[in-house]
């Protein structure tokens, strides 16, 4: 009989420890996800608002096709190409586009 209790001891330990780990991710879980902060910081910490001025703008400008050669647009914008980036950077500037995200993700998570 002393075996039965055994046997069930360990099997409640076991149920009891996979049961804790699964609410502590899950708790994990809620408090990032859930939480608009996580997300702005995660975008800070990546540094992202200076990365689209720094790396995508000027690919973007690539991609589209504003060689010497283009005509049309391109053509016209290519003398202006190398004061395209610090135009944008200064009509709208990184602190701004984070004050915008930043405002957006916290209206968008709480409501998800």
């Amino acid at each position: 009989m002393i075996w039965l209790r055994r046997a069930t001891a360990v099997l409640l330990a076991v149920v009891f420890i996979i049961l804790s780990v699964l609410v502590m991710v899950a708790f994990r879980v809620n408090g990032t996800v859930g939480n608009p902060d996580f997300y702005a910081e995660q975008l800070h910490q990546a540094d992202v608002y200076h990365f689209i001025y720094d790396d995508v703008l000027p690919a973007a400008l690539e991609e589209f096709g504003m060689g010497e050669d283009a005509e049309g647009v391109g053509a016209i914008i290519s003398p202006f190409k190398p004061h395209l980036v610090d135009v944008v950077r200064q009509t709208v500037p990184p602190e701004w586009l984070q004050s915008q995200v930043e405002h957006a993700v916290n209206e968008v998570v709480p409501y998800a």
